[in-house]
């Protein structure tokens, strides 16, 4: 298992550049603490790359505005709560997006053996398995999103001065060498480098 990630951005630079990543995680209950561990891996690589260049982008290239992960995850409610304590102030700006669009019943389960009748499964199990989440200032900041967060937004203020400390702190860092034409993409495609793993 391991996680992808990639940089991308809009031909001819409009929007703004975005980290999007996935990863398949640990699956059943018996694997939680490897789970766990691998979520929180996979949520502090996102937060740390939101707001700086992309490590091999090409000279000139903007600041990440916002990063995703999303996938099979095989988390549970609980599970996501304690990485969410585990990850501390680097948890402040990390949203679930399906709580951040208000929570809708009828898209909740992304696991269900009783709809989904092509599992053939002798039990009932619904689950949320599968979920998306994403870092972006100005939008996991907005207190709009307090119900969204993975952590209580109580601390938020005292977690989001301590992550733009550690920002600031990031870009401070000269980049890292990179061979040349690494990262950079023919004349009008998306740059896009992957990088990850465990």
């Amino acid at each position: 298992r391991q996680l992808l990630a990639v940089a991308v951005e809009m031909a001819g630079g409009q929007g703004t550049p975005m980290l999007l990543a996935t990863a398949h995680l640990e699956s059943t209950r018996d694997q939680a603490a490897e789970r766990k561990r691998q979520l929180a891996l996979s949520l502090r690589y996102v937060a740390d790359h939101v707001g700086s260049v992309w490590p091999g982008s090409p000279a000139g290239a903007r600041p990440l505005g916002m990063g995703m992960l999303g996938g099979d995850l095989n988390i549970r409610d609980e599970e996501v709560k304690a990485v969410g304590r585990e990850l501390g102030d680097a948890a402040a700006s990390i949203v679930d997006a399906w709580c951040f669009v208000g929570s809708p019943d009828n898209v909740r389960w992304t696991w269900d053996t009783v709809e989904n009748d092509n599992v053939g499964a002798s039990f009932s199990c619904k689950s949320r398995f599968d979920r998306i989440f994403f870092v972006s200032s100005g939008v996991a900041d907005d207190p709009a999103a307090a119900a969204a967060s993975i952590v209580p937004r109580g601390k938020a203020k005292a977690k989001a001065k301590s992550s733009s400390k550690r920002k600031a702190k990031a870009k401070a860092q000269p980049p890292q060498a990179m061979p040349a034409g690494a990262g950079a993409a023919p004349e009008g495609q998306p740059a896009a480098q992957s990088r990850g793993g465990w």
